[in-house]
Formats: C-alpha cells, sequence, structure tokens
C-alpha cells in the first residue's frame, strides 16, 4: 500500500517523493513550500484508500492493452502479466 501524505494546505505527496523531501535540508511541501513534519508527517487516508480502490489503465494502453488494473497491482501487471510489456531477448 502506497502511503499519501498531506501539507496543512492539502497539497498530496506520495510516500516516495516524501522520502526524498524528508531527507532535505528542510522539508518543505513542494507545491506551496509550507514546512511539513518529519517525524508525524499527516497522512491523506481518503486518498490513499482511492487509490487502492481506482482502476488505471495500463501504461502500455498506447501499444494496445486494454487492461484497467487496480493500483496496488499495476507493477505486477507490467512486469509480469501484460502481453505488451517489453522484453529483454535472451
Amino acid at each position: 500500500q502506497t502511503k499519501i501524505f498531506q501539507c496543512v494546505n492539502g497539497h498530496f505527496v506520495c510516500e516516495t517523493c516524501f522520502g526524498r523531501i524528508r531527507q532535505g535540508k528542510q522539508c518543505l511541501c513542494p507545491q506551496c513550500r509550507v514546512k511539513m513534519s518529519r517525524r508525524e508527517p499527516a497522512r491523506n487516508k481518503l486518498a490513499e484508500k482511492y487509490l487502492e480502490a481506482a482502476l488505471f489503465p495500463c501504461p502500455n494502453a498506447d501499444d494496445g492493452c486494454l487492461e484497467k488494473i487496480q493500483f496496488g497491482y499495476l507493477n505486477e501487471h507490467i512486469s509480469e502479466n501484460c502481453k505488451y510489456r517489453t522484453m529483454k531477448c535472451k
């Protein structure tokens, strides 16, 4: 499950980006530059639940994949199940 954080002004920051922000000199929202807590960042559980349940088109849709996948399974689909994924030649 991906965690979604937010600043006091309600701007969303994904877990990966927040990790980078947290390690910086100042922990600031990339959108409005307000200070964010390093120790107790505010999570947005509603956005997390939406992301968990919503269906997203496969990134290979332009190549012909018509699948819609829940966010949590998107990487698995892309790397293992998508018929339109890029494959390495052996």
